[in-house]
């Protein structure tokens, strides 16, 4: 993977303004041959694999913008929106090139409550990166099995909601934290 990050910060209203990019290029080339002694004569006999010369390339770009602020001595407030473009091209004769576009907002409350206990909201859209291994076939030592791949994979997105309480122990002996959470999930990955 190659990745060029740039970014610009500035003070904007009592508050810290980032914007930026980034673009990134992944690439995965496979070359799977699997053969075993088929007919019992003591020579290995190639086993057909469907694509065994796989390719797979990603071009990625990311602008993103964020917001930190300090609102008080009580209030802290952390917000950000990615927008994700994604091309993805395979070798696969059947699966056409793919393009993605994904908005990634996260927003961030912390609220002190006193000066030891801090009360936290965090509501966020996550986009995972895709892991090119999942698109190719691949055989498992393990279980002794060829796993196809699946050239149309999607990036699994998750929605999440967080409220947290953390306590911070005397003489910053750490901290004790409670966290309620909730996950949706889309386009759940697994090789099986």
């Amino acid at each position: 993977e190659g990745i060029v990050r740039g970014s610009y910060s500035f003070p904007s209203f009592g508050q810290r303004v980032e914007l930026g990019v980034e673009v990134a290029r992944n690439r995965l080339q496979q070359l799977t041959r699997l053969a075993t002694d088929i007919d019992g004569d003591g020579r290995a006999d190639r086993i057909g694999i469907p694509e065994p010369d796989a390719t797979v390339t990603e071009l990625r770009s990311e602008l993103f913008a964020r917001l930190n602020g300090q609102h008080g001595k009580q209030l802290t407030t952390e917000a950000s929106l990615t927008g994700e473009f994604s091309r993805i091209t395979s070798s696969y004769v059947l699966f056409p090139p793919r393009d993605y576009f994904y908005l990634k907002p996260r927003v961030d409350l912390r609220y002190a409550l006193s000066e030891r206990d801090r009360l936290g909201l965090v509501v966020e859209r996550r986009v995972s990166q895709l892991q090119f291994e999942n698109f190719v076939p691949a055989y498992d030592v393990l279980s002794n099995r060829l796993l196809a791949g699946n050239p149309g994979i999607a990036p699994e997105t998750i929605r999440s909601v967080e409220l947290r309480l953390e306590h911070r122990l005397a003489a910053d002996g750490g901290s004790v934290e409670a966290r309620l959470f909730h996950e949706s999930i889309r386009d759940a990955i697994d090789r099986d």
